[in-house]
């Protein structure tokens, strides 16, 4: 799922996705964003995603939602967070974790390609950070097949909404 600015969302960060969506077959792609309302950036997504064997039926819009707890109450209806590429995500970011959705990140070269990834390795998440795009796919496909695992990090998540590690950034 994505919840994000989908002007951050470019043909590299596509592809990866797509990967991932072909290496998990019965998942399905949420993107929410204001853009998604423009017919161009949706035409864009579906026509770069099903180029690379995506099908379109995969893909779910959500343009806008009425207030933030509607937002925040999205994250219940995924497993797993996707994280842009390769500018990341923050403030959305964060809404994932705290809503208990596990968040998979691309560490990149630059420091805007990064936010994502410090933030989850602060968090005691570091097995959630890839290094290549390979591994990006492989950790989502790992972490989708694992579903004990998500069912335990939502209920870590309860407890400890900001990760294992949060004591220790606050204490």
């Amino acid at each position: 799922m994505l919840l994000n600015n989908l002007a951050k969302v470019r043909d590299e960060c596509l592809s990866i996705w797509a990967q991932t969506l072909k290496a998990v077959p019965k998942s399905t792609l949420v993107i929410k964003d204001r853009l998604s309302a423009d017919s161009y950036t949706r035409n864009r997504i579906i026509n770069t995603l099903t180029a690379k064997g995506v099908d379109a039926s995969r893909v779910e819009f959500i343009e806008i939602v009425p207030n933030w707890a509607d937002h925040m109450r999205l994250y219940n209806r995924v497993d797993i967070a996707l994280d842009t590429l390769p500018l990341n995500s923050s403030t959305t970011g964060f809404d994932a974790l705290v809503m208990g959705t596990p968040l998979v990140a691309l560490r990149g070269n630059w420091m805007g390609a990064r936010m994502t990834s410090a933030m989850v390795k602060a968090l005691g998440y570091e097995q959630w950070v890839a290094e290549t795009p390979a591994d990006y796919v492989r950790i989502l496909s790992e972490l989708a097949a694992d579903k004990a695992a998500l069912k335990a990090y939502k209920a870590c998540a309860a407890s400890a909404p900001m990760g294992p590690n949060w004591g220790a950034l606050t204490g």
